[in-house]
């Protein structure tokens, strides 16, 4: 569980907690859009007993937190990034299926408070990692279940959506296990 919000003064190397939440989550994931306003999107309740749908709005100035425009679809363990302006937020699991990560995507245009549901990844992955490149939005490798949903398995894929065309296509599939990944001179590295 996620309890607080917590800044890092880089100058100093200190914490400071900015913010005391008296409904944390966990497994949730971030975004800021300016230098103002913090978005904290899904994971789930304190129990696991539930995904979340919900975003907050974390005033950084006011240090206030308030309920923003829900997504479509109750997830955690979830990716996201920002392309354009708009948040993209892929895959994750969802309450009570553990076995069977999601496919869905979901837009969020900040300037409008409103999310679209797009088209689904071609593999449902948790755990993924997600970043932006070219005008794309690739989501790289993750996690999905055995059959028997006993394991984690590695998701050996790199796929790229492309927000022109409003599809999604295959980049890569590696033969090794991909734990993390990074964009270095419009290189993408996997570790």
């Amino acid at each position: 569980m996620i309890p607080s919000i917590e800044r890092l003064n880089v100058f100093t190397n200190t914490w400071e907690t900015v913010y005391n939440w008296e409904d944390p989550t966990s497994d949730g994931v971030a975004f800021a859009n300016d230098t103002r306003y913090l978005y904290i999107v899904g994971g789930y309740n304190n129990d696991y007993s539930q995904s979340l749908n919900y975003m907050y709005k974390f005033d950084t100035q006011l240090k206030v937190m308030g309920a923003a425009t829900p997504m479509h679809v109750g997830r955690g363990d979830t990716g996201l990034t920002v392309l354009g302006g708009n948040v993209y937020v892929l895959g994750g699991w969802s309450v009570p299926d553990f076995c069977e990560p999601k496919k869905t995507t979901e837009k969020y245009a900040p300037t409008r408070s409103q999310w679209t549901e797009l088209p689904d990844m071609l593999f449902g992955r948790g755990d993924l990692a997600v970043a932006t490149l070219g005008g794309y939005v690739f989501a790289i490798a993750g996690e999905t279940k055995d059959a028997q949903c006993n394991l984690s398995v590695p998701v050996p894929y790199v796929s790229r959506y492309s927000p022109a065309n409003n599809d999604w296509h295959v980049e890569l599939s590696a033969w090794f296990t991909i734990l993390n990944t990074v964009f270095v001179n419009q290189h993408l590295l996997l570790i």
